[in-house]
């Protein structure tokens, strides 16, 4: 049994997922499919709501805002792009994938910040 076959599937897996040898569709589906991933994510770490808006002319914009019960905070994320002709993806698929990025990034520091508050009240119950 050859290992070339499994290999070159697994080289051909990786290049998908780094965004590259897709089709323009493919890779629109996956920084969706992404952005909704990580947002879900982030949303069991905070109460958040967003808004996505692709205007006609292309351009896009993504913001994500703070929620206290049903009144709306502050905005903790603002993505825009302007569409440009030529460009290597539309600026909906830019958009999608800078606001991943920026959650992955908030993820991580909320999740360093709720173990340090978590590892700070059981310094002070140790102490009390």
């Amino acid at each position: 049994m050859s290992r070339g076959g499994s290999s070159t599937e697994s080289c051909r897996q990786k290049r998908q997922e780094a965004g590259q040898d897709m089709t323009a569709d493919e890779r629109r589906s996956k920084a969706i499919r992404d952005f909704y991933r990580v947002y879900k994510e982030y949303g069991q770490l905070d109460n958040v709501r967003y808004h996505m808006r692709v205007e006609m002319s292309g351009d896009a914009l993504i913001e994500i805002h703070r929620y206290y019960g049903e009144r709306k905070g502050e905005r903790i994320l603002r993505v825009t792009h302007e569409e440009v002709e030529g460009a290597e993806v539309s600026a909906e698929v830019a958009a999608y994938e800078q606001a991943t990025e920026q959650l992955l990034s908030m993820i991580k520091t909320r999740r360093e910040s709720l173990e340090e508050n978590e590892r700070r009240r059981q310094e002070a119950r140790r102490w009390a």
